[in-house]
């Protein structure tokens, strides 16, 4: 970072990447370290959750979601950037979020929706988030991701619910 060209810039990110390990480093430091780690991860879920739900919503106001819905033939496009509406997320976003980028967020959002779905009681909620995870990968047209999603999902079903859960 000290020899980079702009070494501000190189401290933040290398700051940045350090702090997960850092953080759960100091969480299993003290004697109830399991405790505090899955304190941790229920934080992180909470906050991919109400990401998801904020994507969405601005999806439905801003990037017309809804008209994609009620026009089915739009769905064959594989994605929210319908040029005959004109709204995409580059654009509405300022440069800020990509389709793509929308669309990795939503199929990991989605893969942790249906891995919760599987042994936790709150499964209404996460079904909601699953949902709008799905739809919003789907629409994004990422298709990498939507791949991914479609390679890894079996296995997030058979890691947490068994054979049964699979079939």
């Amino acid at each position: 970072a000290i020899l980079s060209v702009d070494s501000w810039v190189a401290l933040y990110w290398t700051a940045a990447y350090l702090a997960v390990p850092l953080v759960l480093w100091a969480a299993t430091w003290g004697d109830n370290s399991l405790d505090l780690v899955s304190l941790v991860l229920d934080y992180t879920w909470l906050l991919i959750a109400l990401a998801v739900v904020g994507l969405f919503i601005f999806a439905l106001l801003r990037l017309d979601l809804i008209e994609l819905f009620l026009t089915p033939g739009a769905w064959f496009n594989c994605e929210l950037n319908s040029n005959w509406l004109g709204h995409t997320w580059l654009a509405e976003t300022n440069g800020v979020l990509r389709p793509t980028g929308v669309g990795r967020y939503a199929g990991i959002a989605a893969l942790l929706g249906i891995s919760q779905l599987m042994h936790r009681r709150l499964k209404t909620p996460w079904t909601l988030v699953f949902v709008m995870a799905a739809i919003l990968l789907f629409s994004s047209g990422a298709r990498t991701a939507l791949m991914g999603f479609a390679a890894a999902a079996p296995f997030v079903v058979l890691l947490q619910g068994g054979k049964k859960a699979f079939v």
